[in-house]
């Protein structure tokens, strides 16, 4: 089931409080990763010794906190998200179906990318908005869906409106 607004606002509190079931202003102590050593007399068997220091298991985050920081970052940069690469061999796969011999410049692909950057990040955030207005704040196939009929001009109710619109337009020309 999809998280709810309310559900992902009281995660985030309870991340930004530091804890949240203890009182305020007193902090748990951590959890060491190994017990200290202890003396080991002779003829006992040698305990496994601690795994080197790059082999700690860090620390759990809360949940959405690795996601809230990606969107953070991903927002402040302005470089391509898809590696040019792979959309590279996507567009070629694409045109090799065309049954041609298409030969690209590199500007051409890297306006074709940056394109369809904007188209998809402009239908997930119209299919972000969508969700949000369901009163949830994961996305799914009805939501991209919706917002990619808004943008073909084929929603509900698209073309009563638009029919009002124009009939509208022409009485007051008259």
């Amino acid at each position: 089931m999809a998280r709810t607004k309310a559900e992902a606002r009281k995660a985030l509190e309870e991340t930004t409080k530091g804890g949240g079931g203890t009182k305020k202003g007193s902090k748990q102590p951590r959890k060491k990763a190994h017990p200290a050593p202890t003396k080991v007399e002779e003829g006992q068997p040698q305990p496994a010794s601690p795994p080197p220091a790059g082999l700690l298991q860090q620390p759990r985050r809360p949940k959405g906190m690795q996601a809230l920081r990606e969107i953070r970052e991903y927002q402040a940069s302005t470089e391509l998200l898809l590696r040019k690469i792979c959309f590279q061999r996507l567009v070629r796969g694409i045109c090799m179906s065309l049954k041609g011999a298409f030969r690209f410049e590199v500007q051409a692909l890297l306006a074709l990318q940056e394109a369809a950057e904007m188209f998809l990040v402009g239908i997930f955030e119209d299919a972000s908005m969508c969700a949000l207005h369901g009163r949830r704040v994961t996305i799914m196939r009805r939501d991209i869906q919706l917002s990619r009929s808004f943008r073909n001009g084929s929603a509900p109710g698209m073309r009563a409106a638009s029919a009002r619109f124009e009939g509208s337009a022409t009485a007051t020309q008259r």
